[in-house]
């Protein structure tokens, strides 16, 4: 299989689509109320949604509008990730690619940090396949920490630029030249993105955070 990068331009069918909360059966609920102990968000209504899903473009008309260097450094995007749930891992990769302009995104690096579930292996090799090479997987052989697997990212990558993700996060529309351009503008510069949220228990988008509002995971 090789993966095709949808056209966001049409209107898409599916559950949360659009950013939209998933709608789940009484049982489901329940199943994922407690699924929510042990992956901290709603694993039951997060298989439900595609890994292309579409989310609403959270940029204002100015940010829409700004004209950004042709030329741009290129992007080695290391995403670490320690027995992640499948599905929220798989929509952070492919939102990536969906949305970044692929001669600006050089490769994904995958950094496993010792994960142990069965899934996030063999499985996972196969999976990224159908990306055509862009998409790399690094497995480190004991447990290093969040710091130190970042750091075996780093070493791996090749691009101009490396830009460092969660493992559940979505990457919205334009969300990487305005990263790249700060730094061709200044090389020292650390640049972060404006974080949005969505619902750890729905995952509908929420757009910028609001307090009393619970949320898990994260698009750029």
């Amino acid at each position: 299989m090789i993966h095709m990068i949808p056209n966001y331009s049409f209107p898409r069918d599916g559950p949360g689509e659009e950013g939209k909360s998933v709608d789940l059966s009484p049982r489901e609920a329940a199943l994922g109320r407690e699924q929510m102990k042990l992956w901290f968000m709603n694993v039951i209504a997060s298989d439900k949604i595609s890994p292309d899903r579409s989310i609403p473009d959270s940029r204002s008309e100015a940010c829409i509008a700004k004209q950004y260097d042709k030329e741009l450094p290129n992007a080695s995007v290391v995403i670490i990730f320690t027995d992640e749930a499948w599905s929220p891992l798989l929509r952070t990769v492919h939102s990536v690619i969906n949305r970044s302009p692929l001669h600006l995104l050089h490769e994904v690096i995958l950094v496993d940090d010792f994960s142990q579930r069965e899934e996030l292996k063999g499985k996972l090799d196969s999976y990224i396949e159908r990306f055509g090479g862009i998409v790399h997987l690094l497995r480190l052989k004991e447990r290093q920490g969040l710091i130190r697997a970042k750091l075996e990212g780093a070493k791996a990558a090749t691009g101009e630029v490396i830009i460092f993700l969660d493992s559940h996060c979505e990457a919205n529309q334009g969300w990487l030249e305005p990263l790249l351009q700060r730094i061709k503008d200044k090389r020292t510069a650390v640049v972060c993105p404006t974080i949005d949220a969505i619902s750890d228990s729905t995952m509908q988008y929420l757009g910028g955070y609001s307090s009393g509002v619970p949320f898990f995971l994260f698009t750029l």
